[in-house]
Protein backbone atom coordinates (compact mmCIF):
# COMPACT_ATOMS: atom_id res chain seq x y z
CA UNK A 1 0.00 0.00 0.00
CA UNK A 2 3.00 2.28 0.15
CA UNK A 3 2.66 2.95 -3.58
CA UNK A 4 -0.84 4.28 -2.90
CA UNK A 5 0.45 6.67 -0.21
CA UNK A 6 3.13 7.92 -2.63
CA UNK A 7 0.44 8.53 -5.22
CA UNK A 8 -1.81 10.32 -2.72
CA UNK A 9 1.07 12.53 -1.60
CA UNK A 10 1.25 13.76 -5.18
CA UNK A 11 -2.40 14.82 -5.14
CA UNK A 12 -3.37 18.44 -5.72
CA UNK A 13 -5.75 18.26 -2.77
CA UNK A 14 -4.11 19.11 0.56
CA UNK A 15 -6.66 17.02 2.47
CA UNK A 16 -5.69 13.93 0.44
CA UNK A 17 -1.98 14.57 1.06
CA UNK A 18 -2.58 15.18 4.77
CA UNK A 19 -4.56 11.92 5.12
CA UNK A 20 -1.83 9.95 3.35
CA UNK A 21 0.81 11.52 5.60
CA UNK A 22 -1.26 10.74 8.72
CA UNK A 23 -1.29 7.09 7.72
CA UNK A 24 2.47 7.09 7.07
CA UNK A 25 3.00 8.88 10.37
CA UNK A 26 1.10 6.20 12.28
CA UNK A 27 3.70 3.58 11.42
CA UNK A 28 6.66 5.01 9.52
CA UNK A 29 9.07 2.59 7.91
CA UNK A 30 12.37 3.00 6.13
CA UNK A 31 10.55 2.18 2.89
CA UNK A 32 8.56 5.41 3.31
CA UNK A 33 11.69 7.51 3.83
CA UNK A 34 11.68 9.11 0.36
CA UNK A 35 8.02 10.10 0.69
CA UNK A 36 8.61 11.57 4.14
CA UNK A 37 11.63 13.51 2.95
CA UNK A 38 9.75 14.87 -0.05
CA UNK A 39 6.78 15.87 2.14
CA UNK A 40 8.99 18.31 4.05
CA UNK A 41 8.64 20.58 1.03
CA UNK A 42 4.87 20.28 0.78
CA UNK A 43 2.92 23.53 0.50
CA UNK A 44 0.63 22.40 3.34
CA UNK A 45 2.00 23.16 6.81
CA UNK A 46 -0.03 20.25 8.20
CA UNK A 47 1.69 17.83 5.80
CA UNK A 48 5.12 19.23 6.72
CA UNK A 49 4.33 18.89 10.42
CA UNK A 50 3.28 15.27 9.96
CA UNK A 51 6.39 14.53 7.89
CA UNK A 52 8.64 15.80 10.70
CA UNK A 53 6.67 13.77 13.23
CA UNK A 54 7.02 10.62 11.12
CA UNK A 55 10.74 11.21 10.58
CA UNK A 56 11.18 11.64 14.32
CA UNK A 57 9.52 8.25 14.89
CA UNK A 58 11.43 6.53 12.12
CA UNK A 59 14.32 4.36 13.21
CA UNK A 60 16.61 5.10 10.30
CA UNK A 61 19.99 6.82 10.36
CA UNK A 62 19.10 8.71 7.19
CA UNK A 63 16.52 10.80 9.02
CA UNK A 64 19.16 13.19 10.37
CA UNK A 65 19.68 15.17 7.15
CA UNK A 66 15.98 15.84 6.47
CA UNK A 67 15.44 16.85 10.09
CA UNK A 68 18.36 19.28 9.89
CA UNK A 69 16.84 20.67 6.68
CA UNK A 70 13.51 21.09 8.47
CA UNK A 71 15.19 23.60 10.80
CA UNK A 72 14.99 26.11 7.93
CA UNK A 73 11.19 26.05 7.92
CA UNK A 74 9.51 29.32 8.83
CA UNK A 75 6.57 27.76 10.65
CA UNK A 76 7.11 27.67 14.43
CA UNK A 77 5.31 24.38 15.07
CA UNK A 78 7.29 22.57 12.33
CA UNK A 79 10.50 24.09 13.67
CA UNK A 80 9.65 23.06 17.21
CA UNK A 81 8.96 19.47 16.16
CA UNK A 82 12.27 19.40 14.25
CA UNK A 83 14.20 20.64 17.27
CA UNK A 84 12.53 18.06 19.50
CA UNK A 85 13.38 15.25 17.10
CA UNK A 86 17.00 16.34 16.78
CA UNK A 87 17.60 16.45 20.53
CA UNK A 88 17.97 12.66 20.58
CA UNK A 89 21.03 12.85 18.31
CA UNK A 90 24.42 13.16 19.93
CA UNK A 91 26.31 14.60 16.98
CA UNK A 92 28.35 17.73 16.53
CA UNK A 93 26.32 18.84 13.48
CA UNK A 94 23.12 18.71 15.50
CA UNK A 95 24.63 20.59 18.41
CA UNK A 96 25.94 23.26 16.06
CA UNK A 97 22.63 23.55 14.21
CA UNK A 98 20.63 23.85 17.42
CA UNK A 99 22.96 26.38 19.01
CA UNK A 100 22.94 28.79 16.05
CA UNK A 101 19.56 30.32 15.26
Amino acid sequence: MLWLKHRQLGSKGPAVRRKAMQELCASPTSRAFAALHKALGDESVAVRRLAVTALARLEDEGRLEPLLTALRVRYPDVLQLSIGALKCFNEERVTAALSHP
